[in-house]
């Protein structure tokens, strides 16, 4: 955007030639500046960009001998974006041409995990993100309600065995009372085992429908001795 304010000359006498110039930007040129700003970054400014204009001065040679173009002066002054206003902040010095071209293409870029990513990249990173979590999300809650059926359909298929075959000797309790602090307690592993130490003590199997600390509905069967607990838990379903 070229702008061409009035530049004045003066000779210090030294042999130095000192440049002067003071402008302000008409409403239309600011406007067009912000408009630039927002296409050059294609986003809306933010607090987190700084705006950097680079202003070059060139004049024609002072010997008419030599007319190479002489190096022009170039001024860089760093402007903070803070909502809707632009404040000036200063003039940014380097020593190094390359120190000012990493600067200005930092603006553009936004840190991910520690990691520089240019914000073209970032605006197809976030979404790609979302929709990675997303699926994610869903296929592991589409396994963990395929787990809780196969449990449960593996629990409600043992059940059903154990009451078709051992069904007359199995008596249903609401609960276990009065059991000695001193009793041995065995959980035994498998229910034929229960039911085999049932019938070598004459006792009964007792069902007890139970609900975990987990909030899991299950069921136990257990054979009480004089001196020891036996139970058999079913599988439980996995929440």
């Amino acid at each position: 955007m070229e702008h061409s304010p009035d530049i004045t000359l003066d000779r210090p006498g030294d042999g130095r030639l000192v440049f002067r110039s003071s402008f302000t930007l008409p409403l239309s040129t600011a406007v067009e500046v912000g408009e630039a700003i927002v296409e050059e970054l294609e986003i809306r400014p933010r607090d987190a960009y700084n705006l950097v204009i680079k202003s070059s001065l060139a004049c024609s040679p002072l010997d008419a001998d030599n007319p190479s173009d002489p190096s022009p002066l170039v001024g860089e002054y760093v402007f903070a974006l803070r909502g809707s206003t632009i404040d000036p902040t200063g003039e940014l010095l380097y020593e190094k041409t390359e120190t000012t071209t990493e600067t200005v293409t930092h603006t553009n870029y936004m840190s991910v995990w520690g990691y520089p990513l240019d914000v073209p990249n970032a605006r197809a990173f976030f979404p790609a993100l979302l929709t990675t979590s997303v699926l994610g999300l869903a296929f592991y809650l589409y396994e963990r309600q395929k787990a809780r059926s196969s449990a449960r359909e593996k629990r409600d298929a043992e059940l059903d065995r154990i009451r078709r075959r051992y069904g007359g000797r199995i008596i249903r309790a609401g609960g276990l009372r009065d059991i000695p602090a001193s009793s041995l307690k065995v959980e035994i592993a498998d229910f034929k085992e229960l039911a085999k130490m049932a019938d070598e003590r004459e006792r009964p199997i007792l069902q007890i429908d139970v609900l975990t600390d987990e909030g899991v509905q299950t069921t136990e069967f257990y054979v009480v001795d004089e001196d020891a607990l036996y139970s058999y838990r079913l599988s439980t379903i996995p929440q």
